[in-house]
């Protein structure tokens, strides 16, 4: 967040891996986000490195990301690898 210029309280949506349940929520609370700012993958489980992928597209399909929001993206591998990154959802200004 803070090498793309933004904070915390900047995030409007969260994609993360597929966890059980109350570590996704801890990890929504520890970043003073809601249910509503993030998708729970539970019709779907852990695939892997698409869990974010998924979580965007189900996101556009609920209306919880729009052009404009601050998104993060936060993956982990089996504790050796891990990846975030922090996108501006939408065009560009000045796009069409």
């Amino acid at each position: 967040m803070q090498k793309s210029g933004f904070a915390e309280k900047d995030i409007d949506y969260l994609a993360i891996l597929h966890m059980k349940k109350s570590a996704h929520e801890f990890v929504l609370r520890e970043l003073g986000l809601n249910e509503e700012q993030s998708v729970y993958l539970d019709e779907y489980g852990h695939i892997g490195q698409m869990d974010q992928i998924l979580s965007l597209e189900l996101a556009l399909e609920e209306n919880k990301l729009n052009d404009g929001d601050i998104a993060v993206l936060v993956s982990a591998g089996i504790g050796y690898a891990w990846g975030a990154i922090t996108v501006k959802w939408g065009k560009s200004e000045g796009e069409n």
